[in-house]
Order: structure tokens, then sequence, then C-alpha cells
């Protein structure tokens, strides 16, 4: 079973369980590899993502868009959200 895990860059997988235990996994890029037998089973999967702690790690068109918002924020102007659909998760179960 393989379960690609979305967007923002995966930082490191914590855990994956079934009811409470641990299970074996392997992970490849942003792909985490399961045994077969685990695929009718609900799972839990507990994972870091995004760019990391410092603000070198962000990407600059990310930089900019939260800059822009706050800006906006700031004047109490209406904030344009273009600028961060790239990196939108759009569902994450």
């Amino acid at each position: 079973m393989v379960i690609d895990l979305p967007k923002p860059p995966l930082l490191r997988v914590e855990s994956v369980t079934l009811k409470g235990e641990s299970i074996p996994f392997h992970l490849e890029e942003r792909k985490l590899i399961l045994a077969p037998h685990f695929w009718d089973k609900e799972i839990r999967i507990t994972y870091w993502a995004g760019y990391g702690e410092a603000t070198d790690n962000l990407p600059p068109d990310l930089k900019m868009a939260v800059l822009v918002a706050v800006r906006c924020f700031y004047d109490q102007q209406p904030v344009e959200l273009s600028l961060l659909k790239p990196f939108r998760v759009l569902r994450v179960v």
C-alpha cells in the first residue's frame, strides 16, 4: 500500500499506528509504503510537514504573499489571496 502525503513538504513521519499499536512502514520521498495486509484497515499517520522553523526555508513567493496580506490587514484593506493559491492544501484526510 502506497500513501502519498500531500503538500506542504514532508519533514518527517512521527508514527503510523493501527488501533494504537505501531506498525512498520517504509518512506520514499513523500510516499509512505505499508505492507499489503494493512490496505483495508483504519490506520493513523502522524507527520510533520511544512517548510521548517526558519524563515530562510520559505519560498520567496510565500514570503511575499504573507507580507502583502499583513500589510492589507494593517491598512484594513481587502486581502488578495490569489498569491497564496499555489501553497494551499486542498484536502488532508
